[in-house]
């Protein structure tokens, strides 16, 4: 006979933070040749965000950032080249960091070297 055990109360309460962590509402824009801004709206329960950029068919964390923060500048981009990014919010629950869903991925096209 198997037995399976009851989750325990902080199986349970990490769950219920992953549910309540909504996606981020993520935009990013061209500021330079060089730079990128990567703006999100906040979620409720996060503790901070977490930014990733796709480099090839890889996604790769470029930033974990506090709670209040709701933009950030990205530099030693290379002028006229797309990126893209998608930001994701946290909440540490019980000594366990909870991850949320990603934001749809977005998009910015950096300026084009000037002569």
């Amino acid at each position: 006979m198997t037995t399976t055990a009851a989750p325990t109360a902080a199986t349970t309460t990490v769950k219920t933070a992953a549910k309540r962590l909504a996606a981020p509402v993520a935009k990013a824009e061209p500021v330079s040749q060089t730079y990128v801004k990567i703006s999100w709206k906040g979620v409720s329960g996060a503790d901070g965000y977490c930014i990733s950029m796709k480099t090839g068919n890889k996604w790769k964390t470029v930033g974990s950032y506090k709670s209040t923060t709701r933009w950030v500048r990205l530099h030693n981009m290379k002028p006229n080249t797309t990126y893209t990014f998608k930001v994701r919010a946290y909440t540490n629950v019980t000594n366990q960091t909870v991850w949320g869903s990603y934001s749809k991925p977005v998009t910015a096209l950096t300026a084009k070297r000037t002569k």
